[in-house]
């Protein structure tokens, strides 16, 4: 296996870099946006799309999940690594993608507000964190695994 960041691993998952939340652990995403992605899906309809990808054993694995916000964002910061570049579709709109801002779904929430919270970035690759409600936003599922081999 290539341990680069942004490899196809030998399972077709990408290789997205080392977790902040779980020491050692790397991180894996799917190579595409969940399926509905880029027309936007709800939170709710998200968790139920996951819990579908896991049922089917996704690439061999059943422990698939929306990546916390620290992770979400280390992901993103990788997203031209790679296999990984090119992958990150974002958002269609009214027939058109919402190309320059795009939102991804993250399993952290703010349960006193009722909203799940999103990773943001832009062209320049700015990154921001805050709590959304909106169906707009695209999602990107993950899971933890050792390193690979370099």
């Amino acid at each position: 296996m290539n341990g680069q960041l942004g490899s196809r691993m030998s399972d077709g998952t990408i290789y997205a870099g080392l977790s902040r939340v779980f020491e050692g652990k790397a991180i894996y995403v799917l190579p595409e946006d969940l399926p509905g992605s880029s027309e936007g899906a709800n939170y709710a309809k998200v968790n139920e799309t996951i819990d579908d990808i896991n049922g089917e054993k996704a690439h061999g694995y059943n422990d698939w999940q929306l990546p916390p916000i620290k992770d979400a964002i280390v992901v993103v910061k990788n997203m031209n690594k790679g296999d990984l570049s090119g992958t990150f579709t974002g958002v269609s709109g009214a027939g058109e993608t919402i190309a320059l801002f795009n939102y991804y779904w993250t399993q952290d929430t703010q349960e006193q507000y009722g909203k799940a919270h999103v990773v943001t970035f832009n062209e320049d690759h700015e990154i921001d964190s805050s709590p959304m409600e909106s169906k707009f936003i695209a999602s990107r599922a993950i899971r933890y695994g050792e390193p690979p081999v370099s």
